[in-house]
């Protein structure tokens, strides 16, 4: 694989100043206190101000996708290459069904983290053993990644660690320098075949006072006229 330089191609783009540092701060409240579990939602019937955030966007993108499935990460982890699917149909009926589109929103990148996601223009293993193209995408709070739903995509840890003949045990704590925060989702284009076995319910927030997580306005993406694409 080869370290695609710009342009980048049709199928993804990246977004600076999508959410400014009060939103991020919502957010990262947001998601600490409802854990890391996956949701689906109706992007029109936004529940929570993550989900806001997150229809905003969608809004601001021109994405009419009718069901919205999202998770969120603390921490910087490796995530060996894989492809967004439906989970319960693959593992029972072995049918890979992908989204239209997958998201990283970057909402806290401690000082020490380089944690790059990175993207390869193939779709499964095999593709990617007869040689494939890598976009390395920095992780930057406020950043938006948004990529075909079919494409392999990865989180190394350390970030040069596939070049490394060993890698030792990597440091988690303080978050202020190793964390990395953020949200993933995924656009399915079909209301009748939502993600089996998700949850339809709103998280439950634990441990933060719920006003300090109902602030709408502050959840809210920046208009799109004001992003900076990379």
């Amino acid at each position: 694989a080869t370290r695609r330089a710009r342009p980048l191609p049709p199928s993804m783009r990246v977004y600076d100043g999508v959410l400014g540092a009060a939103a991020c701060g919502v957010l990262h409240a947001c998601v600490a206190a409802s854990g890391l579990g996956h949701r689906c939602y109706e992007p029109t019937k936004p529940r929570t101000p993550v989900e806001r955030s997150i229809s905003s966007i969608l809004h601001e993108l021109g994405d009419d996708a009718p069901v919205i499935e999202y998770w969120s990460r603390q921490e910087w982890k490796h995530i060996e290459a894989h492809t967004d699917v439906d989970e319960t149909l693959a593992a029972e009926q072995e049918i890979f069904r992908t989204p239209r589109h997958a998201h990283v929103l970057y909402l806290q990148v401690g000082s020490k983290v380089q944690g790059p996601t990175c993207v390869f223009d193939v779709t499964n293993g095999d593709e990617l053993r007869r040689g494939a193209t890598l976009t390395v995408v920095p992780a930057v709070s406020g950043r938006l990644l948004r990529f075909d739903g079919s494409l392999l995509h990865a989180v190394p840890r350390p970030h040069d660690l596939w070049t490394l003949p060993f890698v030792s045990r990597q440091r988690r704590e303080p978050a202020h320098e190793w964390g990395r925060a953020v949200v993933l989702f995924n656009t399915w284009p079909d209301a009748s075949r939502p993600p089996l076995g998700v949850s339809w319910e709103p998280p439950a927030l634990t441990d933060t006072p719920t006003a300090e997580l109902s602030d709408a306005p502050a959840a809210a993406c920046a208009p799109a006229a004001t992003w900076s694409e990379q």
